[in-house]
């Protein structure tokens, strides 16, 4: 096995050498970051969530770690987890953004998501996941969480390519943006303050659909204007 996956081993004192020996990187992260787990060893497997992304692939990230992240963190109840935890989480997906493009034909390196179009839609669907994730996080009272996922979002972006990415990634953005706008939750209302303007940046202003939807929701009921004074 890949001595990268020899460094999470320690923290690991319910298995055995010999399970250990035959767990995957993604599996070792998944045990350590459980809720049954204490706070420091929940960290410390999500700190490593980059080093697993890289020694399991985009592939595996797409199919397996980001709906596993989903099913994990997506929840209705927002105490359920500590700040830190949440901190740690945004952190880390602001990283994933290489890992997010399309597998089947891979980008540039400056730009993974303009990639060819067989797993487009799959790859779109990991890269709305993990925005979805986002989302959620904007809608925490902490401020300081917010603020790691207001830059978690402008990191990912980094990796996107409106032209070569295509309409899917549009949307996606665009639509996250509107019900950020729209709700009723101040949190999100600040962090969308945040969010909106890189994203009209960073999307095709060519677009037809794109200009139209960024059309009506400046000018949803005004509350783009309620945003610009928060």
């Amino acid at each position: 096995h890949n001595n990268n996956n020899m460094s999470l081993r320690p923290t690991y004192p319910s298995h055995t050498q010999e399970e250990l020996s035959t767990m995957e990187a993604l599996d070792l992260l998944k045990t350590q970051v459980t809720r049954t787990n204490a706070l420091e060893s929940r960290l410390e497997g999500l700190n490593k969530l980059e080093l697993v992304a890289t020694v399991i692939g985009a592939n595996l990230v797409q199919r397996d770690m980001v709906p596993w992240l989903l099913s994990q963190f997506l929840t209705t109840d927002k105490s359920v987890d500590e700040d830190e935890i949440l901190l740690c989480l945004a952190n880390q997906l602001g990283k994933l953004g290489p890992f997010l493009g399309n597998t089947s034909n891979k980008g540039t390196e400056d730009d993974p998501l303009a990639a060819g179009s067989d797993n487009k839609n799959h790859a779109a669907t990991a890269f709305g996941s993990v925005l979805q994730l986002l989302e959620h996080l904007c809608g925490i009272e902490e401020t300081v969480v917010r603020d790691a996922t207001v830059r978690a979002v402008h990191n990912l972006l980094h990796y996107y390519n409106s032209s070569s990415s295509g309409e899917d990634y549009d949307v996606v953005l665009i639509n996250m943006c509107k019900r950020m706008v729209s709700s009723d939750w101040f949190p999100q209302k600040v962090c969308a303050a945040g969010i909106f303007p890189a994203i009209l940046r960073t999307i095709s202003s060519t677009s037809t659909s794109t200009t139209t939807s960024t059309t009506d929701m400046a000018g949803n009921k005004g509350k783009n204007h309620q945003i610009r004074q928060i």
